[in-house]
């Protein structure tokens, strides 16, 4: 088989794995973006982020970045137990990222409407994990 045909068939099996979970697949490369722009220093500045030492925001993102990472390589090699990881770290991340936005700004509506959102996140992040055990990833 030439370069041509292993590169096409690798790109089709990579394809294959990416319709088997597209949503996980979208918001880990989301996830990587979003840290990688960030960390760059570049797009939009995150509100709760300007209220803590740059030393806090910077290691939120490169967790961040972490996490999505660990999700896109467990997603596209069909390896649950690093998917897994990266949902951990995500669930803790987004828990962690909703206190600390009700503990800096108060507790509003607004911090109780992100820390409910990222309830949802956390527990998407289990349902996930609990399909990837039973299935025996």
């Amino acid at each position: 088989m030439s370069a041509a045909g292993r590169g096409r068939w690798r790109l089709r099996a990579l394809w294959g794995r990416i319709c088997l979970a597209p949503f996980e697949s979208a918001i880990a490369a989301l996830i990587v973006a979003q840290a990688v722009i960030a960390v760059a220093g570049v797009g939009l500045v995150d509100p709760v982020e300007t209220l803590l030492p740059d030393w806090l925001a910077t290691g939120f993102n490169v967790a961040y970045l972490a996490a999505g990472l660990l999700l896109l390589f467990g997603v596209l090699r069909p390896r649950g137990d690093v998917e897994g990881a990266g949902l951990v770290l995500l669930a803790c991340l987004v828990i962690g990222r909703g206190f600390l936005f009700g503990t800096l700004l108060g507790w509003g509506l607004q911090s109780i409407t992100s820390l409910a959102f990222s309830t949802v996140v956390a527990v998407a992040c289990v349902a996930r994990i609990h399909l990837l055990v039973r299935s025996g990833r």
